[in-house]
């Protein structure tokens, strides 16, 4: 009687490499971004004082509490997601952890008080909130399923909250668009604010399922 020798197939390496070659170029790129954003737009509420707050000084309490919120959860974001996908320092993946989430508390109240207060610009307020809530939202369901057990879940869950943290970002970046100067103020800071978190979320939500549906049935029983 014959044994049939189980057949392992890996990987091919260009494959592998061309892929880490992508995921440091894509966190590259967003490293770049977040920088140009914390030297040109975050920084200057560092000065306590009404030249570099403008219009926002009346709520100055809760403009420093939401950016510090964010810059807090902006910079452990990317160690704490590459330290969960490695596997590795687990005792400090939960601390940064715990770090993080209180960041995305401290950020997302700072966020609602402006969003609920501001006479700026009205049209941005549930945008805001909602961006809070969605922020909130993944950040404690992927609190929820780590204590559950279900690792490949958290880490999903994380990809999401990360990417909601980054909207402040590509708020900035889409600002600027030629396609949205064009429109009235309270309407253009009201789109802005819509698609700084759902269109990213858009993506990375067709990019996670695409790839589970990529992997095939047998990887998807195995995660379960």
């Amino acid at each position: 009687m014959t044994t049939a020798t189980p057949t392992l197939v890996a990987t091919p390496g260009w494959r592998r490499h061309g892929s880490r070659a992508a995921s440091l170029l894509l966190a590259a790129g967003a490293a770049a971004l977040a920088i140009h954003f914390v030297s040109q737009n975050a920084l200057r509420f560092v000065h306590w004082d009404a030249a570099h707050y403008g219009r926002y000084w009346g709520m100055r309490g809760w403009i420093a509490l939401h950016v510090l919120g964010g810059l807090v959860a902006l910079a452990s974001g990317p160690l704490q997601l590459w330290s969960g996908f490695r596997g590795r320092t687990a005792a400090a993946h939960r601390v940064r952890g715990r770090v993080y989430g209180l960041a995305v508390l401290v950020g997302s109240i700072g966020g609602v008080c402006i969003a609920a207060t501001s006479p700026a610009f009205p049209g941005l307020g549930p945008p805001l909130i909602m961006l809070a809530a969605a922020w909130l939202g993944t950040t404690g369901l992927a609190w929820a399923a780590i204590l559950r057990g279900r690792v490949a879940l958290h880490r999903e869950l994380m990809v999401r909250s990360y990417v909601i943290t980054f909207a402040f970002v590509f708020f900035r970046v889409i600002v600027e668009l030629p396609v949205l100067t064009q429109m009235a103020p309270p309407d253009r800071y009201a789109t802005i604010g819509w698609l700084c978190w759902t269109l990213p979320l858009l993506v990375t939500e067709l990019f996670l399922q695409g790839r589970r549906i990529a992997a095939g049935p047998v990887a998807e029983g195995a995660r379960a």
